[in-house]
């Protein structure tokens, strides 16, 4: 994937927070236009540049974003349980990353909307790892800043924005190093197909992630297996 830039005028595009949240909604190279339609609703309720496409409605918008954040979601915490066993001297292969990613999403997915479902099947979870392997690690950021408490690691806002893509780029550094030697290295996740932004120099910020606890509900998990 090429790196898509998110500069304007010298400084951070307005519209920064919302290409980034329809890029991790609709990350296919053929989903340009389900992007542009997202972002033309925000556009258009903000009157922040001239649409490029007829904008969706508001319920739409909700749709795609909750079924967005449901299978990205889900991406970002196999990403994370896969890391997760790597960092602690275990093999970080989807057998065993699965349960736990599973056990991962209740502990930072809403589950008072009766519209949001999370994946429960070995199929569901591998295919929606797949259609969303290219923005991964920024799911995964998300859930790391949700899981801490960080309201500074979120791609909501033109604030918080810089922070969560160091760490997004951090949790992408870390799935560069998993050893995914499957066919044609299908669920490996490197710079070459992951999403990554250009943001204005002076506001592109570091950090490394040292450790990924197991959580709780995870920790059960491994006992029980």
């Amino acid at each position: 994937m090429p790196s898509f830039n998110l500069c304007r005028d010298g400084g951070l595009d307005s519209l920064a927070p919302f290409k980034l949240l329809a890029a991790m909604c609709h990350p296919g190279p053929n989903d340009r236009i389900a992007r542009e339609e997202m972002v033309a609703l925000l556009q258009n309720e903000t009157g922040l540049g001239a649409a490029r496409r007829r904008a969706v409605k508001p319920e739409q918008f909700r749709k795609r974003f909750i079924d967005g954040s449901n299978k990205g979601g889900g991406a970002g915490s196999l990403l994370m349980a896969r890391l997760q066993l790597q960092q602690n001297g275990e093999k970080p292969s989807l057998n065993r990353a699965l349960p736990l990613a599973m056990a991962l999403l209740p502990e930072f997915w809403p589950t008072d909307d009766p519209t949001l479902h999370r994946p429960r099947s070995r199929t569901n979870m591998l295919r929606d790892y797949r259609t969303f392997l290219s923005v991964a690690h920024l799911w995964a950021a998300a859930i790391h800043g949700l899981e801490h408490q960080r309201a500074d690691i979120w791609p909501g806002s033109l604030q918080t924005l810089p922070t969560f893509l160091a760490y997004a780029d951090s949790f992408l550094d870390l799935a560069g190093a998993l050893p995914d030697r499957g066919r044609n290295q299908r669920y490996a996740l490197t710079r070459s197909v992951a999403w990554t932004f250009v943001i204005p120099e002076g506001l592109v910020q570091s950090t490394t992630l040292v450790a990924l606890p197991f959580s709780a509900a995870q920790r059960r998990v491994i006992d029980e297996g």
